[in-house]
């Protein structure tokens, strides 16, 4: 590999820091290409990225970034899983890891802090913004339901009273 393909690895790897919300490193322990390609996809579903990182380089890149104080978990086969949305991708990872033997999970990243394995897990059991504006509108729903039924209910009320006058006559 030149020096200018190198360079182009480095600038493509500062935006990828610079564009993501976190980031979450995967201890990569002999992934088959099959296994890689499957992970991608299933990130990709949530808008995120999985991509194996040549170490030397990711370190150069993340100087300049909102990241740079973690090049000291960058050694080893590192595989590096780039996301704006934590939750979503912390519950794939975490299934992944589970699913694939081959694959550890050794930190996150956010903007805000550094996270631990034990953190990515615990954020993992944490609901989405789908999960929770889902819980949200359920809620919303049930009280309007409810609040329609008290409101007609006095109205029901004198019908069947009303009914059953005229079945007794």
């Amino acid at each position: 590999m030149n020096r200018i393909s190198k360079e182009e690895i480095v600038r493509n790897y500062s935006v990828l820091f610079n564009s993501y919300q976190s980031i979450f490193l995967v201890r990569n322990l002999g992934l088959s290409v099959l296994d890689i390609k499957s992970i991608r996809s299933q990130f990709k579903s949530v808008n995120s990225k999985f991509m194996v990182v040549k170490n030397s380089l990711a370190k150069i890149a993340l100087k300049n970034t909102q990241f740079s104080t973690t090049q000291e978990y960058f050694c080893g086969p590192i595989a590096l899983i780039y996301s704006n949305d934590p939750i979503s991708a912390s519950k794939i990872l975490i299934k992944i890891c589970n699913d694939y033997s081959k694959a550890e999970v050794m930190n996150g990243m956010t903007s805000e802090s550094c996270l631990t394995r034990d953190e990515v897990i615990a954020l993992s059991k944490m609901l989405t913004q789908d999960e929770i504006r889902a819980k949200i509108m359920g809620l919303i729903t049930a009280v309007a339901g409810k609040l329609a039924r008290v409101v007609q209910e006095p109205n029901a009320k004198l019908v069947r009273v009303m009914q059953s006058y005229v079945k007794q006559q």
